[in-house]
């Protein structure tokens, strides 16, 4: 449930629409969780890739996979559990920030909300 509300806060904000792709790694994945993302698939036009299977391989294993197959150098990291509640132009700020420090030598900045 919480990652079907995460993915909708994305959806609603317009967040999906402005980002180049969206990485899954999804632990003991079932068929109801596969329905629940290929409903968010369909509603965007973001190219959406989704690994992972019934074993629980934990976060190490998954950001790994992440990394390795992401298409763009700079990643944002969102746990299911991160609904997004700021405004699209208050993320778009945020990471354009976020971008510049990465620039400067920065190897990892963190966002948080509250």
């Amino acid at each position: 449930e919480t990652l079907r509300a995460s993915l909708a806060s994305y959806a609603s904000a317009g967040f999906l629409e402005v980002v180049g792709e969206v990485i899954v790694f999804v632990n003991e994945r079932t068929d109801t969780m596969d329905q629940l993302l290929a409903h968010f698939i369909q509603d965007s036009n973001v190219p959406l890739q989704v690994m992972g299977d019934s074993v629980n391989y934990g976060i190490t294993w998954g950001l790994t996979w992440i990394v390795g197959n992401a298409s763009y150098p700079n990643i944002l990291f969102l746990e299911k559990d991160f609904q997004l509640i700021e405004s699209l132009a208050c993320v778009a700020q945020e990471v354009k920030a976020g971008l510049i420090l990465l620039e400067r030598d920065a190897q990892v900045v963190r966002y948080r909300s509250r």
